[in-house]
């Protein structure tokens, strides 16, 4: 495995798609699900993430193009996952003030403590608005120099709804994938 900016493609020995990402307060690496394509965060609007992948094919004819953003922050505090992933949702609702939580779970893993959601919005696609669905993961990872702090990293799908079926598995795909990378964070 080569090991590459947040947002280069590299090709590993076993021909799948490996992506490290170290603008992330704990560095991850994980698998570029096949179709997808990485792109400039700041080209497409989105200058907080850390990494953006797009389908440039779409699986049906739409004029949005699904995306999964890879974001995080430190969780600071005694400020508890679930307080984060409450908090991303405010923050959502102030440039998508109809966004709708559809369904939420939370796992309790020890080592990684995860909150997984459907949310439903509107967004602004050429000048007409267009319901999208964003599927989104918030993992609780340890930082491996210091592990008493977590960092939460987001991951998040948005694809209209008469295509979430078709990219939802590569999504969980990219999510299985992701790992802890010795690096230096961002």
């Amino acid at each position: 495995m080569q090991t590459i900016t947040a947002c280069q493609n590299a090709r590993g020995t076993n021909q799948e798609d490996r992506v490290v990402s170290s603008a992330l307060p704990v560095p991850i690496a994980f698998e570029l699900p096949q179709n997808w394509r990485p792109a400039e965060p700041e080209q497409v609007g989105a200058p907080e993430a850390a990494y953006i992948a797009l389908r440039p094919e779409p699986v049906t004819v739409t004029d949005f193009v699904a995306n999964i953003t890879v974001a995080g922050e430190r969780l600071n505090g005694d400020r508890s996952l679930v307080e984060y992933v409450d908090e991303s949702l405010r923050r959502l609702r102030q440039t998508a003030p109809d966004a709708e939580l559809v369904k939420r779970t939370e796992t309790d893993a020890e080592q990684t403590p995860s909150v997984t959601q459907i949310v439903s919005l509107t967004t602004d696609v050429q000048g007409t608005p267009r319901r999208v669905l964003q599927v989104q993961v918030f993992l609780a990872v340890p930082d491996p120099q210091y592990p008493e702090q977590r960092a939460v990293i987001e991951l998040v799908l948005s694809a209209v709804p008469e295509e979430i079926d078709q990219v939802v598995g590569d999504f969980r795909a990219l999510v299985d994938s992701v790992t802890p990378h010795a690096g230096q964070a961002g």
